[in-house]
């Protein structure tokens, strides 16, 4: 890796596709969500969460009602809302940790300061994690509702922003870090971010298929 981390004090790491092995368990559980409304509209949800990964499931139900069902249904929603979460809760305390990780954070992560910042719902990740026996690992696990950049605002008094890395693997991840003047290190193997190459291809960002690459 052409970065030496040991310089750094603080890491973030998004969740899905950068901890754990879960991005095709949240693409699944969105499309059977959708699935009793149609194919068409399961597919077309389908595109839009790929397409904006690190956003929250509020937003993206709240799409699939507005967006393509063309209604405000606000018990509905909060019906698909929890569908959902039980849809991927008890796979996420299943789902394989992207190779290298532990290994990543009981090595390097002893003595700094780590957070989970991710679009998955912050109460969901929590239970995950303690239920997982590794939510000692971090600081704390930041999540939706509240949006990645508001969640960061919380943390910038405990941070230094040259002295942070955030491990990400979609467009947003590197829009936050990019922002608050973060380092960013860009996973590529499970993320679902197919023009990555060409987003990154003139960009000063370090990617990495996964965890083995840095140990």
């Amino acid at each position: 890796m052409l970065i030496d981390i040991n310089k750094y004090d603080c890491f973030i790491f998004d969740c899905d596709g950068v901890i754990l092995d879960s991005n095709k368990i949240k693409t699944e559980a969105f499309f059977s969500l959708a699935l009793p409304y149609g194919k068409g509209i399961a597919k077309l949800l389908v595109d839009y969460h790929t397409q904006n990964g690190g956003i929250s499931r509020y937003l993206k139900i709240k799409y699939l009602i507005e967006g393509l069902l063309r209604k405000k249904d606000l018990i509905l929603e909060d019906k698909l809302v929890k569908e959902y979460g039980e849809l991927v809760y008890h796979e996420l305390l299943k789902a394989k940790y992207i190779n290298g990780f532990i290994n990543f954070i009981e090595t390097h992560g002893e003595n700094k300061t780590n957070f989970i910042l991710s679009g998955g719902d912050q109460n969901e990740l929590n239970k995950v994690f303690q239920n997982r026996n590794t939510s000692s690992y971090f600081s704390k696990i930041l999540g939706s509702p509240v949006s990645k950049y508001e969640n960061v605002e919380t943390i910038l008094p405990r941070i230094k922003a040259n002295k942070t890395i955030l491990f990400g693997d979609s467009k947003l991840d590197y829009e936050v870090a990019n922002y608050y003047g973060f380092n960013f290190v860009f996973l590529y193997g499970k993320s679902e971010f197919t023009n990555w190459e060409k987003y990154f291809e003139n960009k000063n960002v370090i990617c990495i298929k996964n965890w083995l690459e840095v140990l």
